[in-house]
């Protein structure tokens, strides 16, 4: 369980640092590219920019927040966001403060077949205090995951929203999603919400790729298909490896191994990093 009131001090989770190679824009600013994945903007959910206006500025900003209605003087409605303190939620308008669960989000990333979602349907309701989501079943129908890919940042905002939610019930969310650490950490002032944000990328190079997406089937079956997939995907992987090297909460581990293998490291490390928050 997940206490309140008594847990470690608060550790903001790491975002993406500015180096030569990729930059996290600022909302509305140009896509930066890197390998050939034109990796996203970050607009606000749902709505291209040119359509700013037909959206009420209210109803916009509520929708940056986590949903939160003070219960001292009914605040919520038009406040850009409540901020977090530590483990408390301070309205801004009359300083009330309210306690909320504030676990670590846990995100294991991938290339198609790498295993994702095997091995969440295998540790599925078997991690104490965890609840593991497939989140690509959202994103397929609500986003593309590929390029051009300029929604996904505000996708997986609504997902941090989604987890602080269901955390709420003393529950630490684990997501299994084909996505890029980046486009996450753009959202930095929800990040609060979470004692840590974590990823683990499941690395699966393209010689690997290239017999499961064959045994897969489907579009890929015939021979320039699966190559086209193999290169996509096979940057992708590239990419993942980049982060894992430069940023302090990601991790890697081998996916080329048995089914078995893979599930046993998710495991451990999805335990290891609950533990200290449990």
């Amino acid at each position: 369980m997940f206490d309140v009131a008594h847990r470690p001090p608060a550790s903001r989770a790491p975002g993406w640092q500015e180096d030569s190679a990729v930059r996290i824009p600022s909302a509305g600013s140009a896509t930066e590219t890197r390998k050939g994945l034109s990796f996203f903007r970050n607009e606000r959910p749902g709505c291209a920019t040119e359509r700013a206006g037909q959206t009420s500025l209210a109803m916009w900003l509520r929708s940056l927040g986590v949903p939160f209605t003070c219960d001292a003087c009914g605040a919520g409605r038009d406040l850009i966001q409540i901020p977090a303190h530590g483990t408390v939620l301070r309205c801004p308008q009359c300083g009330h403060e309210r306690f909320f669960v504030r676990p670590p989000l846990l995100i294991v990333t991938g290339t198609p077949g790498a295993g994702k979602s095997t091995i969440c349907a295998r540790l599925a309701g078997r991690i104490p205090d965890a609840v593991l989501l497939d989140a690509d079943v959202f994103a397929g129908q609500m986003v593309s995951d590929v390029p051009p890919n300029e929604d996904y940042p505000a996708f997986w905002r609504s997902m941090t929203r989604l987890a602080h939610e269901i955390s709420q019930n003393n529950l630490a969310v684990v997501f299994f999603s084909g996505m890029v650490p980046q486009q996450l950490l753009a959202n930095k002032d929800v990040l609060d919400y979470f004692e840590s944000v974590s990823f683990l990328c499941l690395k699966c190079d393209a010689e690997v790729l290239r017999p499961r997406f064959i045994r897969r089937g489907g579009s890929r079956t015939d021979p320039p298909g699966i190559e086209a997939a193999v290169d996509r995907w096979g940057r992708f992987n590239d990419v993942l490896m980049d982060a894992a090297r430069s940023t302090d909460c990601v991790d890697a581990i081998d996916a080329t191994r048995s089914v078995g293998e893979v599930e046993s490291d998710v495991r451990g490390w999805i335990m290891a990093k609950l533990q200290p928050y449990s």
